[in-house]
């Protein structure tokens, strides 16, 4: 909305109001000399002939009339012309008489910052004083009067400022409470701003007073950074990116000042005009001065308003007695506070878009030279801005962002992976993109059930990441050191990367790797959070001579152990620092020491960007542009048509291993040999999707126990398992038992119902042994083992629930459970493989005896000291949907996998079409 000040020429406001006063000066000495030549004239016209006394009168009464006429008109002139004048300088509530109904409007608030606030009036015209040009103003007279006077100047300016775009501080050393009437701005966390807790003590204000002056230097170098002549300029001129005006209310002065502290205030007042800050002094004139303190060396600085009777005197205006007008009421206060705070909530910036800041269509998908380059947003003259990711001259590899909540973290770093995607092709730039929070955001980059593209620069996608999976994506981003090193010299000992041209074949590509709420990874005092902080450490260090750059988002820095030890090692080597709008304690911790900038932002989407660790000369301020979902989508596709890729590995704590894709991607892995059948049990919590495999050889030991109370994951792990070994078998005239013992669950039921009927549509021979036949069923199997020399083709024992076996009343007697450890022990040697699901290792033990022979297990959700029993003393397990641990003797240590889900029919008939 542009104000109506735009309208008028500003510098020549004080010319008008000497032009309106000299005017009414004339006016006044015409009428009295015309009055006197009338009576002039009358005199001599006695002395005359009767007819020619008779003919001047007349004559003398017409010039007055017509001169009366005249100064009416000039008069009426003035005053509109300053009425025009008035009401461009003072806008809405800023010139409104405090007795007009408009004050409980909410259209009056935010029609602008005015250069001018209604003082009073005089001879009913209103009066004007400065407030943007001025250093401020000091107010005497009669303390009730002043502080009247006081109020509905804070009332005038919370009407007029723009949300965000104010702030007005007060000193009230002796508790008086002037302000108190706008006390709900306070309670409400959107506006608390505009007016902050009263200060009542020096220590308070000599906090503040160091930040108003930090405020004004910082805003000198930008006002000659950027051509402006004055705050008033780019206020105007710049409707994007603004800071907000400041006042500092100082009551009672000088009570409260001592003379070091007077000395900061004289500071302020001196170097104030021009910059945004604006002091607003109570001066008592009753209040003893503290030792070496002159009041007049602040008043004088001042514009002065002096009160006395029914009128003040002011030094801009002195020739005019500004008449008192009536004090705002409780009421008004009270209302214009809560429409104030209503604004505060929806307040915005205008938005950026994203296409203002990314390469135009004819330069994207471009090759890297020797940096990475994307704009952001745009700066304080509107300009677009941005980061350069680069190995050297200077190194500027590695970028930190934060922000509070709700602040625009996740836009940021959607519109950072969108502007560098467009900028280079896929083939010179990879992404590894993790967030840590169960969020949405990086979900979309992939392909979904509505889209068959996504972002072709992305290599893994952890759309809800745990720390397992970060550790996996930090180590496998690691061996890319020891992977480039090796390249680096057999390209000819090269030592950065950007010596390596666009064209050189073997060039490797760029790799950002971003971790949003990086600090779970560190959260815990475990080996996790060890090995990942080694891990940040040696990647910032080294990654950027092989083209490796780190972006690490978070919210805080504060509270993370980890980092006590480590934080200076990781962070100096992450010059870029974004941070959003936060608190002064987060904008030091993520800035640097005494960098309290971020916490001056005042809109969503504003952030401080600083390339010199934090360095507070380094700041600029940016308002980062929006990401719109639709805008995003169309520039994947974009993208994605120019530049197809295979689809990305794509991670979440929350899902399980998808079957069907697997099958799709590696069943050409399962043929193996003659003697060996080889099954999966679901996928690594790793950067790879090669599936978790496991080998049936006659050898003693081959067989699994599935351990966990999860019904429905237990199902899940076998039939990954199931079909995997019916697609490994097919054709070798393999036999599948189905030890049919689950509970009675009608979804269940299905599942394992669709489970049979994939196998047999893959050619598998499947039996289901029921409740009532499986102890003869075992039986059977171990008289079979006795006499099979291992030529038979192999015999796979699925067995669901062992663990209710027990409660059946053929039951496993002696007999049955001889027979089940026959299987067990003997079994596998002549091609008889146990896959069985109890619930507890106790009962499997009760079963099979403690040294049953069986050399993998893979625990779901287990009591840890089961765990230990078989895993180790020092294992560390907390179970979760679709996660199982897994200790088959082959690795040095437990190691996780993504368990599969039971297929849908919809999805078996896929595996089927697949094979």
């Amino acid at each position: 909305m542009n104000s109506p000040l735009d309208r008028i020429d500003l510098d020549d406001i004080a010319g008008w109001q000497g032009r309106v006063r000299a005017l009414n000066a004339a006016t006044g000495r015409f009428r009295t000399a015309a009055a006197r030549v009338g009576a002039e004239i009358v005199a001599t016209a006695q002395r005359q002939r009767d007819t020619e006394a008779a003919a001047a009168n007349s004559a003398a009464q017409l010039a007055a009339q017509k001169l009366d006429a005249a100064s009416a008109q000039a008069v009426r002139a003035a005053e509109t012309l300053a009425t025009r004048m008035f009401d461009q300088l003072c806008p809405g509530g800023a010139g409104m008489p405090f007795d007009s109904a408009q004050w409980r409007s909410p259209d009056l608030v935010g029609i602008g910052l005015p250069t001018h606030l209604r003082a009073g009036s005089w001879r009913g015209v209103p009066v004007a004083l400065p407030l943007l040009s001025a250093r401020g103003w000091s107010v005497s007279g009669d303390p009730a009067r002043t502080a009247d006077f006081l109020r509905g100047v804070v009332l005038r300016l919370i009407s007029s400022a723009q949300p965000g775009r104010l702030q007005i501080s007060c000193f009230d050393p002796n508790l008086s409470g002037t302000l108190g009437a706008f006390g709900g701005l306070r309670e409400d966390d959107r506006a608390a701003e505009i007016l902050p807790p009263t200060m009542t003590s020096t220590a308070e204000l000599e906090t503040h007073i160091k930040d108003l002056v930090a405020t004004i230097s910082r805003r000198a170098d930008r006002l000659n950074q950027f051509g402006y002549q004055s705050f008033e300029q780019m206020q105007r001129e710049n409707r994007r990116l603004t800071e907000s005006f400041r006042v500092l209310v100082l009551l009672d002065y000088p009570a409260g000042i001592d003379a070091r502290l007077q000395q900061e205030v004289k500071r302020v007042v001196t170097s104030a005009a021009g910059r945004g800050v604006f002091v607003l002094v109570q001066h008592n004139t009753e209040v003893v001065p503290a030792p070496d303190v002159v009041p007049a060396e602040v008043t004088d600085q001042l514009s002065g308003i002096t009160g006395s009777g029914t009128g003040w005197a002011s030094t801009v205006l002195p020739s005019v007695r500004i008449e008192h007008e009536n004090a705002p009421g409780a009421r008004e206060c009270a209302a214009v506070a809560a429409a104030v705070a209503t604004a505060a909530a929806g307040a915005a910036l205008d938005s950026v878009s994203l296409s203002e800041v990314l390469v135009p269509p004819a330069r994207r998908l471009a090759r890297v030279e020797d940096e990475l380059h994307v704009h952001i947003g745009l700066d304080e003259k509107g300009e677009p801005t941005g980061l350069r990711l680069r190995s050297s001259n200077p190194p500027l590899p590695n970028v930190l962002i934060g922000g509070a909540v709700g602040q625009g973290k996740s836009n940021l770093l959607l519109t950072l992976i969108h502007g560098l995607a467009a900028a280079y092709a896929p083939r010179d730039l990879e992404m590894y993109l993790l967030d840590f929070k169960q969020g949405l955001e990086f979900s979309v980059l992939g392909p979904g059930p509505d889209r068959n593209y996504w972002l072709p620069h992305a290599r893994v996608l952890g759309v809800f990441a745990d720390r397992e999976f970060g550790l996996a994506v930090l180590r496998h981003v690691t061996q890319q050191l020891e992977v480039r090193s090796t390249l680096f010299r057999e390209l000819g000992n090269i030592t950065d990367i950007a010596s390596l041209a666009p064209d050189v074949e073997r060039r490797p590509p760029r790799i950002l790797l971003v971790l949003d709420e990086f600090q779970t990874l560190l959260s815990e005092d475990d080996e996790i959070a060890v090995e990942a902080t080694e891990l940040l450490e040696k990647l910032v260090r080294q990654g950027r001579a092989y083209g490796i750059h780190l972006v690490l988002a978070t919210q805080t820095l504060q509270g993370i152990q980890r980092l006590a030890v480590k934080r200076d090692a990781i962070f100096n080597q992450v010059p870029y620092r974004i941070v959003l709008r936060t608190s002064e304690n987060d904008s030091q911790e993520l800035l640097s020491p005494r960098n309290t900038a971020a916490a001056g932002l005042r809109f969503r989407g504003q952030a401080i960007v600083n390339d010199s660790l934090g360095a507070v000369d380094a700041n600029k301020e940016v308002l980062i542009a929006h990401a719109d979902k639709s805008e995003l989508a169309d520039l994947r596709l974009e993208l994605w048509r120019t530049a197809p890729t295979p689809p990305p590995r794509i991670f979440s704590q929350e899902d399980p291993a998808a079957l069907l894709d697997t099958v799709r991607r590696h069943h050409d892995t399962l043929r193996t040999g003659e003697e060996s059948r080889r099954l999966w049990l679901g996928l690594p919590v790793s950067v790879e999707e090669t599936p978790v495999a496991f080998e049936l050889r006659p050898e003693p030991g081959a067989g699994l126990v599935i351990l966990g109370d999860d019904a429905a994951t237990a199902l899940g792990v076998l039939s990954g398992a199931a079909v995997s070994l019916a697609i490994s078998a097919r054709g070798a005239g393999d036999r599948f038992l189905f030890l049919d013992l689950l509970p009675a669950d009608p979804q269940i039921s299905r599942a394992r119902d669709t489970l049979l009927r994939t196998m047999r549509n893959l050619g598998a021979d499947v039996d289901i042994v029921g409740r009532a036949e499986v102890s003869a069923t075992l039986i059977d199997l171990a008289e079979r083992i006795a006499s099979r020399d291992g030529t038979e083709p192999p015999i796979h024992l699925l067995a669901f629930g062992l663990h209710r076996a027990v409660r059946l009343d053929a039951g496993i007697g002696g007999t049955a459970r001889d027979a089940l450890q026959t299987v067990v022990t003997e079994g596998a040697t002549v091609g008889v493989f146990l896959l069985g699901w109890w619930n507890r290792l106790k009962s499997c033990v009760d079963q099979l005896g403690y040294n049953h022979g069986v050399g993998a297990h893979l625990f779901l959700r287990h009591p840890l000291d089961g765990i230990r029993e078989i895993c180790g003393s020092g294992t560390v397990w907390a179970p979760r949907p679709f996660r199982g641990l897994l200790n088959d003797g082959m690795a040095d240590e437990p190691r996780a996998v993504v368990t599969f889900v039971a297929p849908t029919p919809t999805e078996a008939s896929a595996i089927v079409r697949s094979v």
